[in-house]
């Protein structure tokens, strides 16, 4: 059963990189990361603005002050991309490597999320009861061993 989620999830992220692309994907990834790690440095500068308008817990506060930093960043990477794409679209090759890169991105996250979950498979035992059965898991296993 496993296996066909993971099977479900390489075919969800090879057709959503075929069909967004390269640059939709890298700019959204690199917008929630940034917004991720800006909202981590300025969430407590921010919050003690948000603070002269909310009288509420101190914790709710910090929360929505990170949750409108990341999605500021978020937003400004994704008009970002608007823009690039209005002066990269403007060739269809271009707009088809695009395309092709971006499968091959969505190749890379799950071989990524392949990884992730095989490191956690080592170190929780519950993780470890749930993937021990995938075949998928056990071939990287296999590979990994003998490297």
């Amino acid at each position: 059963m496993i296996d066909l989620i993971l099977i479900l999830a390489f075919l969800y992220f090879f057709l959503l990189g075929i069909y967004r692309g390269f640059i939709n994907l890298f700019f959204k990834f690199l917008g929630f990361l940034g917004g991720v790690f800006l909202g981590s440095l300025f969430y407590k500068p921010f919050s003690s603005v948000l603070s002269n308008f909310f009288n509420g817990n101190p914790v709710i506060v910090n929360f929505l002050s990170f949750v409108v930093i990341v999605l500021l960043v978020i937003g400004f990477f994704i008009i970002m991309e608007k823009f690039l794409k209005m002066f990269v679209y403007k060739h269809r090759k271009v707009k088809i490597g695009d395309r092709v890169l971006g499968g091959f991105l969505g190749i890379m996250v799950f071989v990524a999320t392949l990884l992730l979950l095989q490191n956690l498979k080592e170190k929780n035992s519950i993780a470890n009861s749930l993937i021990s059965k995938s075949q998928i898991i056990s071939l990287i296993s296999k590979d990994k061993n003998q490297d």
